[in-house]
């Protein structure tokens, strides 16, 4: 069985495994299929590009984020940033019941999964500059 395919303007809009030629289609490897690119010469996976991007955005969510004011390493997965969201909501709320002062000393989990005690204010200070980060991450780098 081999692989043929339906090439229009140099995409491949069909592929089809058969056991004889089919019709007047080239035979191209198994794996090509609709949506890649032949130019002649070279077959091109039309997501090779956009796996290298999700490899790289991974790896830099992998890498976490260093503050520069305080040294804290924070994780920077989606799951960390909703953790962190829902902080700082918490500590908003503290703040305005008057549970909590800036001075309140507050518990977050570094990248490493220890703790790091620092006062309320400080951890609104490392949130503001975790967020701009993170936004400026995926405004930047984001698929």
């Amino acid at each position: 069985m081999k692989n043929y395919v339906k090439i229009v303007g140099g995409v491949v809009t069909e592929s089809r495994i058969e056991s004889a030629p089919y019709k007047d289609w080239p035979e191209a490897p198994i794996h090509v299929s609709a949506g890649w690119t032949f130019d002649g010469t070279n077959w091109a996976d039309p997501g090779a590009a956009e796996k290298e991007q999700l490899a790289f955005y991974q790896d830099a969510l992998d890498g976490g984020y260093v503050d520069q004011i305080t040294g804290v390493k924070l994780k920077t997965t989606t799951k960390a940033q909703s953790a962190f969201t829902s902080l700082i909501t918490m500590i908003q709320e503290g703040l305005s019941l008057g549970a909590i002062t800036n001075d309140t000393q507050q518990t977050i989990w570094d990248y490493d999964n220890q703790p790091v005690q620092l006062t309320t204010l400080q951890v609104r200070q490392l949130m503001f500059r975790y967020g701009l980060h993170c936004k400026a991450f995926f405004d930047n780098y984001a698929p």
